[in-house]
């Protein structure tokens, strides 16, 4: 680009020879530092001759020598970038107006440049001036800061954790996991809570007025607070808000919410366990000792007085001995099962077996208890295809039909059915007996551990109800039910579902 100077007066040029250009020439340096230290260069072309004119800081930019014409320096710009560079340049010659673009060098740095046309008096465009600065760096942190945010969204979805700042002056903003709590949109969520305890309507009903008290009281007093509570959707929220102080004011206030629901419903697994878990020591510690100490003190009166006793007397302990180690027996049985049950984590395998075979096999260690009390057990189960775990059904069995020997009257019969369910894909297996029946009361508590129904049977059997919890754990893990239906004087009829092949 050509720039002509206006002449000079001798005295102007004998000044020159006297310093009088000196402060131009500071002023040169000074800008050439002002552009260096901003990281912004200048730029000029002239639109008559296609010259072009680049600042010491323009040319560094653009990584290239000086240009002398306007081709010159499109060599320095990005290929890709050349024409839409062009482009911006005939609109300031002809439309007459100031553009700004994005561009890219040769080497691939990142710059913006802007630029405006000299218009002369007949609004014609005689030159483009402009700056250029490179923003490589700028657009590097900004992608950083974005990644990071990326990655932070990422973890609050992972964690199931939102977050929402309210100001003192009435802003809000919230994270889009914070929205998504409450089935929203960010700009939803702000515009619809213009203060945090508004977020109570979002609350459970039981805990709305406490939380909304909470809140309320921390915002308004600049003060942190902790909460727990069910959302709406019975989820389990854990909530933290904290203020934040400049020179000692309250300006804003940050809230942090997290879905704990999988934790709580952990948290609640693990108080059932050991709520089990004392329920079962309790068992240990009560009803196994007691069958022991029959046994004990049978025996020993036995051993004592064997000779002084009739063999009627002898033939009725010898007997009171075997029920009660048919009791303890059978109480380890179910023990040792839960045991191995749970080392397993309570889990099933899932497998084609035959239903009728399950059974036969359960019933066997059942048969002596069956003949000395004369009651018959019919298996009417044929060969019928199920779809478990065999092991623990056969354990089932043997806890129904054990239960319904013991209350069969002598030479009662115990009927064994399968047949299809209402639920589709399943069966439905029913062990009924003759026996007096169950009243309602104890009904409804006899699958509960903590339950202490107690009932005795025909021949003053005693249980420890720890048998038909088992069966409704393991029904239940097979994706089944168990029930009983009876009426007064007509036995009682317990029945389980489990999938059918």
């Amino acid at each position: 680009m050509v720039i002509s100077a206006p002449a000079r007066s001798p005295q102007q040029q004998h000044g020159a020879g006297n310093g009088a250009g000196r402060p131009l020439a500071d002023k040169a340096r000074l800008l050439a530092l002002a552009e260096q230290v901003g990281g912004m260069g200048h730029w000029a072309w002239d639109a008559d001759t296609g010259a072009v004119a680049l600042s010491a800081e323009a040319a560094r930019i653009f990584q290239g020598l000086p240009p002398a014409s306007f081709d010159d320096w499109m060599l320095l710009v990005h290929p890709a970038d050349r024409g839409a560079l062009r482009a911006r340049f005939n609109e300031a010659a002809h439309e007459r107006r100031g553009f700004e673009c994005e561009l890219r060098t040769h080497t691939g740095r990142i710059l913006i440049l802007k630029g405006q046309p000299e218009i002369d008096g007949a609004r014609r465009c005689i030159a483009v001036y402009g700056v250029v600065s490179d923003v490589t760096d700028a657009f590097a942190t900004v992608r950083t800061l974005h990644d990071r945010t990326e990655m932070l969204d990422l973890a609050a979805a992972m964690a199931n954790l939102g977050h929402a700042v309210w100001t003192r002056d009435g802003a809000v903003s919230c994270s889009s996991e914070m929205a998504r709590f409450h089935g929203l949109s960010p700009d939803e969520f702000c515009a619809l809570y213009a203060r945090p305890e508004g977020r109570a309507a979002a609350v459970a009903v039981a805990d709305q007025a406490r939380y909304r008290q909470t809140v309320a009281r921390a915002f308004d007093q600049g003060l942190p607070y902790e909460i727990e509570y069910v959302m709406a959707g019975a989820r389990d929220i854990r909530e933290t808000g904290r203020p934040v102080l400049e020179d000692g004011v309250f300006v804003r206030y940050l809230v942090a919410v997290q879905d704990v629901t999988e934790q709580a419903r952990v948290t609640r697994a693990l108080s059932e366990m050991n709520r089990q878990k004392d329920r079962l020591f309790s068992i240990i510690a009560h009803d196994l000792r007691s069958p022991f100490n029959s046994v004990l003190g049978y025996a020993d009166l036995l051993a004592a007085k064997a000779h002084e006793l009739s063999p009627g007397k002898v033939a009725t302990y010898a007997e009171m001995v075997r029920e009660s180690a048919a009791c303890v027996h059978g109480l380890i049985e179910n023990l040792l099962a839960w045991g191995a049950y749970q080392i397993r984590d309570g889990s099933a395998k899932s497998e084609a077996f035959d239903l009728g075979a399950a059974a036969s096999e359960g019933l066997t260690p059942l048969m002596h208890m069956a003949e000395a009390k004369g009651v018959t057990i019919r298996n009417a189960i044929g060969r019928c295809e199920a779809y478990g775990d065999e092991a623990l059904i056969r354990i089932v069995f043997r806890n129904l039909v054990s239960n319904a020997i013991k209350f069969s009257p002598q030479g009662g019969i115990v009927h064994i059915t399968a047949g299809e369910s209402e639920d589709a894909g399943m069966l439905r297996v029913t062990v009924h007996d003759q026996g007096a029946g169950v009243p309602p009361a104890v009904a409804s508590a006899l699958f509960d551990l903590e339950s202490t129904v107690s009932s005795i049977g025909t021949r003053g059997e005693k249980g420890t109800g720890l048998g038909l919890y088992l069966c409704r754990d393991i029904v239940g893990r097979h994706g089944g039910v168990i029930s009983v239906e009876s009426a007064p004087g007509a036995g009682a009829a317990f029945w389980f579902t489990l999938p059918a092949l």
